[in-house]
């Protein structure tokens, strides 16, 4: 039943905020497990004597349906008033059946339970104000174990049934508090892996261009940082491409700016498409400016990579009347180093940059829609 409520509970709010969808949650448990809290002493009463037990029988009835009214509260969206209505009814309900079957049942034991809820109940509640719910408690407990006795009880438990009854009561209280705590630490869990999977989905955001899908620029710095680490320790090869969109402000103008945000979705595409490593990483450097990362690539590897980048944009056959040829070409520039062994990663990624900057700009100047390569051999 409980986790058939939860389910239809967890449809219902799942409009709700994460931290109020937990707050609510907690509050239907607590209001469930007070109603069938009360159940094994209805029975008690039943079978014992329930003429004489008819006064407190009932008063748990009532107090039963206020329980119910927690649920349907909550169902309403009136979540303040029914933690407040919880509260209220756990602490009235455990005075007046001391009051009515005396302290020597127990039933006053369910304090230290509500005790341990209450900074669930409140997260907002601050230290002097849980210290002070927790010293009512407390003082809840004692008055009613002092004071409602059996001798002053307007309906006691005969001998040896309450004794049994306040072993009940230990235990209940004992394992309610453990079950709700299970709950709660359920609840912790949840809340850890929901933070897991906000903090991974702002990384992916904070290091993907949104118009393309690519990594962006904060991304390609980490990706150089990482191996100018790795080849800082073991010296080998490392290649970088930049591509650009020939003659991308004519075509930006003559199609509008959906039109040319489309053309560079088709072309961060095509390029990821090129790659084929986990480990090689395409770019979008700003604009209509592409890069590729190339780990442990040649030259001559990275050559024919950017003549397929060239290839493949070609292949899309985007229409652009204004150049020759008629359709969006890229122009690719490559850079590779033989070794990375510079103490300075600003400097060793800047000159890295640059190589394949010049080579991009010595394409464009040739004629464009080509690969040129400029190696930068040694980076230290």
């Amino acid at each position: 039943m409980l986790d058939q409520w939860m389910k239809l509970s967890a449809v219902d709010m799942r409009e709700l905020p994460a931290k109020r969808q937990r707050q609510v949650l907690v509050c239907d448990q607590l209001g469930i497990f007070a109603f069938f809290t009360p159940l094994p002493y209805q029975l008690f009463y039943i079978f014992y004597d329930l003429a004489y037990f008819s006064e407190i029988f009932i008063i748990n009835l009532m107090f039963m349906s206020c329980y119910a009214t927690v649920l349907l509260l909550n169902r309403r969206g009136e979540y303040g008033a029914a933690r407040n209505l919880l509260m209220l009814c756990v602490s009235t309900h455990m005075f007046v059946s001391s009051l009515m079957a005396g302290s020597g049942v127990g039933v006053n034991l369910f304090y230290f339970t509500q005790a341990a809820v209450l900074v669930f109940l409140f997260p907002g509640l601050c230290w002097l104000g849980l210290v002070a719910w927790q010293l009512v408690c407390g003082a809840l407990y004692l008055g009613t174990q002092l004071l409602l006795t059996s001798e002053v009880a307007i309906t006691p438990v005969p001998h040896p049934w309450v004794d049994l009854m306040y072993v009940c009561s230990a235990s209940g209280a004992l394992l309610l508090m453990v079950a709700l705590l299970n709950l709660f630490r359920h609840q912790i869990e949840n809340t850890e892996k929901e933070l897991l999977t906000t903090s991974q989905m702002l990384q992916v955001r904070s290091s993907t261009d949104p118009l393309t899908g690519l990594a962006n620029r904060r991304a390609l710095d980490e990706v150089l940082r990482a191996e100018w680490l790795r080849l800082a320790r073991h010296p080998g090869t490392l290649s970088v491409i930049m591509c650009d969109v020939d003659h991308f402000k004519g075509y930006n103008d003559y199609f509008g700016h959906d039109g040319g945000d489309e053309c560079l979705r088709q072309i961060a595409w095509a390029i990821k498409e090129v790659l084929e490593r986990p480990s090689d990483l395409a770019v979008r450097y700003g604009g209509e400016e592409f890069a590729v990362v190339l780990p442990a690539t040649d030259e001559q590897g990275a050559r024919h990579v950017g003549e397929k980048i060239n290839e493949a944009v070609r292949r899309l056959a985007i229409p652009n009347p204004h150049i020759k040829g008629g359709i969006v070409t890229v122009s690719v520039g490559v850079s590779s180093s033989t070794c990375f062994t510079s103490t300075h990663f600003e400097q060793s990624v800047e000159r890295l940059l640059k190589c394949a900057d010049q080579a991009l700009y010595l394409a464009k100047k040739n004629g464009r829609d080509q690969t040129v390569c400029m190696g930068c051999y040694s980076l230290t």
